[in-house]
């Protein structure tokens, strides 16, 4: 069997590490789908545990994958400049020490794409001659706002060798030499019906996501409850710092005061949890602000997790969303105002006719099509050098 390193920010249940819940959930989802088309992997994790240090570790996943976790380094202060740079330089050193023993001439990386892998991944490219599939799934400096890095960081996107895109927009921008790429939009897994629906006549919408302002999806959703009345919930679900929690608790205190529809702040939830909360809500939120520059590429995940759990979506209205396979199938409002947000929920038919779960059954079936294809062009590429 053919083996693949993946390279990414990634946690288990017996081996946590901090990073993105969606990115984990994503790195599982087309980790499995690799193994079904016939491959081994290896996922390597440069993901720091926290504030003490932990020895390299790894874990079996399944029969066909293993992860690797790389030394996690007792946190330093950021006003420590000396610490911080020595810090990075240890974590450098250790990822590019993994690589050189893992790697072989004509291997396949699949990277998930992070800025803080460039500078390894071109000094290892100087020694050993890899293939580099890239799963792009948005912009970083377009996220962060830092537009002097937006070059280099295409530069460097554009230096791969095949991809795995969110979005058809991201595709065109970066695949300007045609090189073979597939597209996933996200997790594509069905979830099954659990029968647990909120029970108390109200009409219940979720915004599960970050509560990162610069995203302004969490904040946006409580605003819009102000323009709702008694017959709805809104819960934000989420992750963040601690001062975006206080913020965003401020605000629906402040809403709260000014509408009988009542919203919460639900926490941070994962796995069978997670599952069921959705499944008790009627229509999920994906209402990030539509002026962040990333909007013009990236694709929200969680709009997804809504279909598969079998709730009606709404969204802003971007591209990325609009032309991608499942933008039929939504529901939109065109103006980042609490008010429209709200007009919007009031014009969800909740009872049309599509079956969200059969929507992702069917891109899960076709993406593990065109993934196993891409990866068999790869190898059987890489056998002929």
């Amino acid at each position: 069997m053919n083996h693949i390193l993946y390279l990414g920010y990634y946690s288990t249940q017996n081996h946590y590490r901090i990073c993105s819940p969606a990115a984990v959930t994503m790195m599982d989802y087309l980790n499995h789908a690799i193994n079904e088309a016939g491959f081994n992997t290896i996922i390597l994790s440069p993901a720091q545990a926290g504030s003490e240090y932990k020895p390299r570790e790894e874990e079996s996943i399944g029969t066909t994958s293993k992860a690797i976790f790389l030394p996690s380094y007792k946190s330093v202060s950021k006003k420590n400049l000396f610490y911080r740079i020595l810090y990075k330089i240890y974590r450098e050193r250790d990822l590019y020490n993994e690589l050189r023993k893992l790697v072989k001439p004509n291997s396949i990386i699949l990277v998930y794409h992070s800025l803080a892998l460039i500078n390894v991944l071109k000094k290892l490219r100087k020694h050993i001659n890899f293939t580099m599939l890239m799963q792009v799934c948005e912009i970083y400096s377009d996220v962060t706002g830092e537009h002097k890095k937006r070059k280099r960081e295409l530069k460097w996107l554009k230096s791969a060798d095949a991809y795995i895109f969110s979005t058809e927009l991201l595709e065109k921008e970066i695949n300007n030499d045609n090189k073979p790429h597939v597209i996933l939009h996200g997790t594509y897994i069905s979830e099954i019906d659990r029968g647990c629906k909120f029970n108390d006549g109200r009409i219940h919408c979720v915004y599960a996501g970050t509560l990162d302002p610069r995203k302004g999806g969490a904040v946006a959703a409580a605003a819009a409850a102000e323009f709702l009345d008694e017959k709805y919930h809104i819960h934000i679900l989420g992750f963040g710092s601690a001062p975006q929690k206080e913020s965003l608790l401020k605000i629906i205190d402040e809403v709260s005061k000014r509408t009988k529809c009542k919203v919460t702040f639900d926490g941070l939830k994962s796995g069978e949890e997670y599952i069921r909360f959705i499944q008790s809500c009627d229509i999920g939120l994906s209402t990030q602000d539509p002026a962040s520059s990333f909007n013009n590429s990236s694709f929200p995940s969680k709009i997804l997790s809504y279909m598969s759990n079998g709730l009606r979506v709404l969204s802003i209205r971007i591209p990325a969303v609009e032309t991608s396979a499942i933008g039929k199938y939504m529901f939109y409002y065109n103006n980042q105002t609490p008010e429209k947000i709200a007009k919007a929920i009031k014009r969800i038919d909740l009872f049309d006719s599509h079956d969200r779960r059969e929507i992702i059954e069917n891109l899960n079936t076709l993406f593990k099509s065109d993934i196993k294809i891409l990866l068999d062009n790869l190898t059987r590429y890489n056998n002929g050098k």
